[in-house]
């Protein structure tokens, strides 16, 4: 009877350890850590693909480039960089809609995700002390309360 439940222990221990990675990623939809892990890829291939927009102008302008291979690579990297805007938008949307999950503050200025609390962007120096902690929208200087979330503002 003591060697039954003990295999019927250790089955529960095995299934309980390889059913999230026999069913896959999908089936529970992604975490918080996946999630900001693809909005971190999503953003680097983003200014990847911007960099590339930039050295083929670059390269057009010098003469490198035919106008038929600039305007084909330039149609190409723009589709690129439109599908992972929408990908962004798309998976920053979903984080605004999880109930009692605030939105990822973003610096008006460039984009980037910056921390609640932060008073400049530590990517183009923006200052943010007229963002909400809670939201990451514009706030008035003198408000008390975000007018987006509600979220109390902390002022000295």
């Amino acid at each position: 009877m003591e060697l039954f439940f003990s295999v019927l222990i250790g089955l529960a221990g095995v299934v309980a350890i390889w059913y999230p990675l026999i069913r896959g990623r999908s089936a529970a939809g992604p975490g918080v850590r996946e999630t900001a892990l693809d909005l971190m890829e999503l953003e680097r291939k983003r200014d990847l693909t911007y960099s590339a927009i930039k050295e083929i102008d670059f390269d057009h302008e010098m003469s490198k480039l035919s106008g038929e291979d600039y305007r084909q690579l330039r149609r190409r990297y723009e589709e690129e960089a439109v599908a992972i805007l929408e990908e962004i938008d798309r998976i920053k949307g979903e984080e605004a809609g999880r109930p009692g999950k605030p939105a990822i503050p973003l610096c008006p200025g460039c984009g980037l995700q910056v921390r609640a609390g932060d008073s400049f962007c530590s990517n183009c120096g923006l200052k943010l002390s007229s963002l909400c902690p809670g939201c990451g929208k514009e706030v008035k200087e003198k408000s008390k309360f975000c007018g987006h979330c509600g979220h109390a503002l902390a002022r000295a």
